[in-house]
């Protein structure tokens, strides 16, 4: 028998518990720190999340391959798999952005569906992370994606996960700060600075609220 267990994935503090009777559920929440409305204005926000891993003492014990698109504009913001009942996990891995591999496989539906507005070009692939938002007559741009070498965007993030919840945050008032004191405020192609931003991106998301 398998239990029904809901990823619930809640940016700029939407909620979306989903309980299913008496079945247990792992939920994950991803919150963003509030930003000040005075001083920004978020426009988008949006990111691939996927391969979703369970580990129990550092090894695997069960994994999902999809992708799955949160989307602020559009309110989608949980993700649902099936794991088996009786399963011990003291850690979730997520990875933020698309692979190579679907990259690379050409037109795709869903949420990796091109009209969904997250994906460049063939040459280029997937836009794994965008922010868009406005501050003190600024407008930061970031269009984050990538996978051929030597800039490949993905990034793997490990947290340590002992109960069936975990609440995780994004920083984004830290995260537009970054942008504006390095004044690298738009980023619209593949590279290395796509690749640089994609990482600190990663180092953004926290377990503990900052």
């Amino acid at each position: 028998m398998k239990a029904f267990h809901t990823f619930t994935f809640l940016l700029f503090n939407f909620s979306g518990l989903i309980l299913l009777g008496q079945q247990r559920t792992f939920q994950l929440k991803i919150s963003q720190v509030e930003v000040d409305s005075s001083t920004f204005v978020i426009q988008d926000f949006r990111m691939y999340i996927g391969q979703i891993s369970l580990i129990n003492e550092g090894q695997k014990v069960h994994s999902e391959s999809d992708f799955h698109l949160l989307d602020l504009i559009n309110g989608k913001s949980e993700i649902t798999f099936y794991i088996p009942e009786k399963l011990d996990f003291d850690a979730i891995e997520i990875h933020l952005g698309t692979d190579s591999t679907t990259n690379d496989s050409g037109y795709l539906e869903g949420d990796l569906d091109p009209i969904n507005g997250m994906y460049w070009t063939w040459q280029s692939g997937y836009i794994n992370f965008k922010l868009e938002a406005m501050g003190d007559e600024l407008y930061f741009e970031h269009h984050l994606g990538g996978f051929l070498e030597p800039y490949p965007t993905q990034q793997n993030m490990r947290f340590t996960c002992f109960s069936d919840s975990l609440q995780l945050w994004f920083d984004t008032p830290a995260y537009l700060g970054k942008m504006f004191d390095q004044q690298e405020m738009k980023i619209m192609s593949t590279g290395a600075k796509a690749q640089k931003w994609s990482k600190i991106a990663s180092e953004h998301f926290y377990q503990n609220k900052p």
